[in-house]
């Protein structure tokens, strides 16, 4: 099942870029200063791109879309929108769910079809605060963001 993604934050950016909220920035992409202010695994740099699924609602209390890492060969961008493919999920101990999804210029069916280096950065990345408790497959994937969705 395809989803359609909106990038926040580039493949290597070192700057943390997100959707605003609240009434004064709604809408517009907004640069909240450096990532390795927050996170310093991968030197600070986003390992993949980073958005979030359109027409959901994160089940973690922020009012804010289901977060997606994307693997892809293409140079996104922020503002960029694409068709993706959950292929998993990680969950972090504080409830914030992370899916992962390849566009059509990668296959992946599983996490283990995800490079063991790869595998330690995202691990390591994603649990920069709470731990990463669990991977789940596609199925518990496209489960989670179906039952989030808002259109």
């Amino acid at each position: 099942m395809n989803y359609l993604a909106t990038i926040e934050i580039p493949k290597g950016s070192g700057r943390r870029i997100h959707k605003g909220y609240e009434d004064h920035i709604k809408g517009q992409f907004v640069d909240f200063g450096p990532i390795s202010d927050k996170i310093t695994a991968n030197g600070g740099l986003m390992p993949l791109a980073y958005g979030f699924i359109e027409n959901t609602r994160g089940s973690d209390g922020v009012p804010d879309e289901v977060d997606v890492m994307v693997f892809s060969t293409k140079d996104l961008k922020t503002e960029d929108s694409l068709e993706v493919t959950p292929f998993a999920i990680m969950v972090r101990e504080d409830g914030d769910q992370k899916i992962l999804a390849h566009d059509e210029t990668m296959e992946l069916n599983s996490w283990d079809d995800v490079p063991e280096d790869i595998k330690k950065i995202l691990m390591d990345f994603n649990g920069f605060k709470f731990p990463i408790v669990e991977v789940k497959n596609a199925h518990d994937a496209i489960a989670y963001v179906e039952s989030v969705k808002t259109a």
